[in-house]
Formats: C-alpha cells, structure tokens, sequence
C-alpha cells in the first residue's frame, strides 16, 4: 500500500514491451463529469488487479492490500532460500524491489491512500480490520477534512476507525465515487415531499440512501459530520426528514427506534439539531 511508484531504471526498463503490452489495462478514464471531455489517457504507473480496476469504476474507489502481509511474502522467500541456498546468494533487498514492482502500486498524481486504523495503536500492531483505500483525488473533495488533510499531508490519510466505521466508510467513498468532487445541487429547505425521488436533483442520491436501513443512515450522517461533508450530511438528514415529516412526537420516536436506532444518542442529536431546518 505505500507509494511504490518510484523505482530503480532497471528494473523499470526491464519490461518494456510487457508494458506497452498492458497499455490497454493499464489506461484509465478521464474523471471528469462530462462525458463529452472524457479522454483516454496512459498511466504507466497504477498496477492493479482486474478487481481492483472494476471495482474503481464501479463505485469510485478500491482496496489495497495491507503491507504488512508484503512483508510476510519477503519474510518467507528470505526463509525458502536460507533453507535451500546460500543465505547471502540473494539481496533481501532485490527481493523486496520484485514483490514490489510486481505487487499493487498507484499514481500519487492522481490516487490518495487512506487508511482506517485506531490512531493510539502502531500500524505494525493494528489488527486485521485496519483497511486500506485508494481513491482517485479528484472525488475526496466533497470532504472538506479529507481534502485539506490531503493538501497538507500528502497522498495517506489516516482515519481514526473509531469515528468512522470501515463499513460505513465504504458507504462514503460510494458516494463520494458517484459524484467525482462535482457538488450536487442542494436539497431544498424545508423538504417539500417524503419521497427521495421529488426532492434530489440526482435520482442516483434518492437510490442510495433509500437502500439503507434507518440506523445505517444516521451512521453516514455521524461519519460525514466527522468528514466535513455538507452534501452528504444534509442527504442524509433530509431522508431522516421524509420519515417523520407530519409526525407525532410519539410516531416519531417509534420510528426511530426501529432497527435498533438509539434516539437518545448524543452525537446524533447534536447532529440532527444542527440540522433541523431539513424537517417541516
């Protein structure tokens, strides 16, 4: 997952022809939201799986693999050749430079890693659900903590997994991947109808939100609360909203209920309560 996208001559015009060869895989779409300005361009320096590509394309962002498990793979080759060779007969360091050079790397001209971790662990002790993300810059601007952390750290980001959930940040990215930093058109306030669908200039946005249970919903809204990112949180509230709008204080507080929504919640009434110009 670091940024290996600097290598030695050498070893980068070793394969030339592979990569001339690959010129196909290995080109990627403008980002742009016009479709018309859309231009194929080179990009020499991304390598990921097929998987990884589809899923970029798909929903704007993909996983990287945890380093750590890289450096499982050299550990056990250094060990395989100790065992069968001269344990000096190979430079640890060439076999790091070849999983490398065959391992996922990315463009740091137009990818931004972030990394969802527990800040008060070191990356080396984190466990397993530490997640790696590559996201291409140009859609992390909608969040206004993301792209001032990216002009000012640079191209790894670090989340504290304990504010936001990696399951609800794979909801983000999601979002953030449809929209490609173009900011949607505001929802107007107060809403005007308990239908998504009337009340988003973008029918993707009414999709998106409806296929979330009432206590994944108020999830995003925390995480893009935390993430500094307006469109989200008032798509989020507005669809909070359409389900009490016209509602008793009593229906209103069956409602959120429902799926296991704590209503006395601290930081989601702050967040609500910030926000009630949404709700009639």
């Amino acid at each position: 997952a670091q940024n290996n996208a600097n290598y030695p001559a050498a070893i980068m015009d070793t394969d030339q022809d592979d990569i001339k060869a690959d010129e196909n895989e290995s080109a990627i779409l403008s980002l742009s939201d016009d479709d018309g300005d859309e231009k194929v361009f080179e990009d020499k320096l991304t390598i990921l799986t097929e998987k990884q590509r589809n899923k970029l394309r798909i929903d704007g962002y993909c996983m990287l693999d945890n380093p750590l498990k890289e450096q499982m793979i050299v550990d056990t080759v250094q060990g395989y050749i100790r065992q069968n060779f001269n344990e000096n007969s190979v430079e640890r360091g060439l076999i790091r430079m070849i999983i490398n050079y065959y391992h996922n790397r990315y463009n740091p001209n137009i990818y931004i890693e972030i990394i969802c971790q527990d800040p008060e662990i070191p990356e080396n002790e984190q466990d397993e659900d530490m997640q790696y993300f590559l996201v291409p810059k140009v859609n992390i601007t909608l969040s206004h903590l993301l792209k001032t952390r990216m002009e000012s750290i640079g191209n790894r980001i670090i989340l504290d997994k304990n504010k936001v959930k990696i399951k609800n940040m794979h909801h983000v990215l999601r979002y953030l991947g449809h929209h490609k930093g173009v900011k949607p058109k505001e929802i107007a306030k107060p809403i005007r109808s308990v239908k998504m669908e009337r009340i988003v200039a973008d029918i993707w946005d009414a999709h998106f939100v409806n296929g979330f249970k009432k206590k994944t919903i108020f999830q995003i809204i925390l995480a893009a609360n935390y993430l500094d990112c307006p469109s989200l949180l008032h798509l989020g509230c507005s669809k909070i909203a359409t389900l009490i709008k016209g509602k008793s204080p009593e229906e209103i507080k069956n409602i959120l209920a429902d799926d296991g929504v704590d209503s006395d919640d601290d930081d989601q009434d702050v967040v609500m309560d910030e926000n009630t110009e949404d709700i009639d």
